[in-house]
């Protein structure tokens, strides 16, 4: 019987980062995954309370006033803020991972999973995976809690990518979890 055999291209890119940040907030993974969401709703009120606020004060005294333009200003940053967080979250993990996340050919088969950059290299066993997701036409091996492995199905330069799921199920001892979202794609 043939050893089967992946190898996978991954070229990060801004959307692959915003992925993984809307995928860490799906499952509840990431340090900061819960206290994040309170903060996200406490932001949203926040914002609308002090645009309603300003508009109340600017209705009352027809005119504008240093308060309602403080409430009014920073009820905006708080709602335009709270729109754009991923997007502000997959930057900052971009950049912070830039050193790390440089385009990497992955490599899987019988002897377990293998990163390589033109800088470094890392080997991984089957046992290291936690957890193993298929997110926007992407299989993403959890690590641990903060460090995954993304492999896009348009990355597959060797293997089927359709045969790579039972594969990695199989060889991991996990199931592959596919959270509900629009932009997934069925794998």
């Amino acid at each position: 019987m043939e050893e089967k055999r992946f190898r996978i291209l991954f070229q990060p890119e801004l959307q692959d980062f915003e992925d993984i940040v809307a995928l860490h907030a799906k499952v509840g993974k990431g340090a900061m995954v819960k206290a994040n969401n309170v903060a996200n709703i406490i932001l949203l009120v926040v914002g609308v309370v002090l645009i309603l606020d300003a508009a109340v004060l600017i209705f009352l005294e027809r005119a504008l006033s240093t308060t309602s333009i403080f409430a009014l200003a920073f009820g905006a940053f708080a709602l335009i803020y709270f729109i754009y967080k991923r997007r502000l979250s997959a930057i900052m993990m971009r950049k912070n991972n830039e050193k790390y996340m440089k385009k990497q050919e992955i490599f899987i088969d019988a002897d377990g999973i293998r990163a390589q950059t033109d800088q470094a290299e890392a080997h991984y066993q089957f046992g290291a995976v936690e957890e193993i997701y298929f997110w926007r036409n992407n299989y993403v091996l959890y690590l641990d809690k903060n460090r995954v492995l993304p492999l896009p199905l348009g990355g597959f330069l060797e293997g089927d990518p359709k045969e790579f799921g039972d594969y990695i199920s199989k060889q991991c001892g996990l199931p592959v979890q596919t959270p509900a979202d629009k932009k997934n794609k069925e794998h």
